[in-house]
């Protein structure tokens, strides 16, 4: 049976009062310092936590089984591998297809690219985000407005756009 005397402790509990302790006997011991002697050991104090901290970082780590640094940067630089091939595959299917077509009619599709890009960048984009932005509501999933605007907007974004 437990006394009142005897309250239960826990764990945030105990580390709050003996963070407290700990920072009275540091105040008790920087009283007689001068001032050089108090940022010494002030520095010293941060030196200590970081190393503490580290090592708990590095224990956690271990705890939770993450990924070495060595693992991660192999991922790393094989989707960048892969993403620098795509892309030169892609650029020599493109030669191909402009070798295949020939220079007058790959010059007349490159013309209707750009043609096709800059209206969507400066008409229908800007256009889209006033649109946005005026009429909040009509994108607004909690009503069903908003979510039929949204759904138009989606359908137009992923399926109409150039």
């Amino acid at each position: 049976m437990r006394d009142a005397a005897y309250p239960r402790w826990s764990a945030e509990t105990v580390r709050s009062k003996v963070a407290h302790v700990q920072r009275l006997k540091v105040a008790q011991r920087s009283r007689g310092r001068s001032e050089a002697e108090r940022k010494a050991g002030e520095r010293a104090t941060a030196r200590f936590l970081a190393a503490s901290y580290e090592s708990q970082l590095r224990h956690r780590v271990e705890e939770m089984a993450w990924r070495p640094e060595c693992e991660y940067r192999t991922r790393f630089a094989l989707a960048w591998a892969f993403n620098l091939v795509s892309f030169l595959m892609f650029v020599l299917v493109s030669i191909i297809y402009a070798a295949a077509f020939g220079e007058t009619k790959t010059k007349r599709m490159l013309i209707a690219w750009l043609i096709s890009y800059g209206i969507t960048f400066a008409l229908i984009e800007p256009l889209q985000v006033l649109v946005i932005a005026c009429f909040p509501c009509f994108f607004d999933p909690s009503t069903r407005c908003g979510r039929a605007g949204a759904r138009c907007r989606f359908v137009y974004n992923e399926i109409l756009a150039p």
